[in-house]
């Protein structure tokens, strides 16, 4: 697997062996479906406090698509083959920079 970003979306290319050609096009299409709802809002945990009263530009947690994960800046994160997690890339001040799956 190997692992290429331009802009706001990362793109995992497989080789054929890995994934079946179908596999590998949902993953795409639904990598950028979930970059284009997610890339430049503000990711907000409300399981651990109550959510500002203006939710524009905020993507809940609770509203989030399980499985997922939140990676910050130099987060550690495993390498496991996950592809129905979503990986959420959030910068220091908790704005969605780049979403993936896998």
């Amino acid at each position: 697997v190997s692992t290429q970003s331009t802009g706001t979306i990362t793109t995992h290319l497989f080789k054929q062996t890995d994934l079946q050609h179908t596999e590998l096009s949902f993953i795409v299409s639904l990598t950028v479906k979930m970059g284009d709802q997610y890339v430049g809002k503000i990711y907000f945990d409300d399981s651990t406090a109550a959510p500002p009263a203006d939710l524009t530009n905020i993507v809940l947690h609770s509203t989030l698509p399980d499985p997922f994960r939140v990676l910050g800046p130099n987060s550690i994160a495993t390498m496991d083959y996950r592809p129905d997690r979503l990986n959420l890339h959030i910068d220091v001040n908790n704005r969605i920079v780049s979403v993936s799956y896998v």
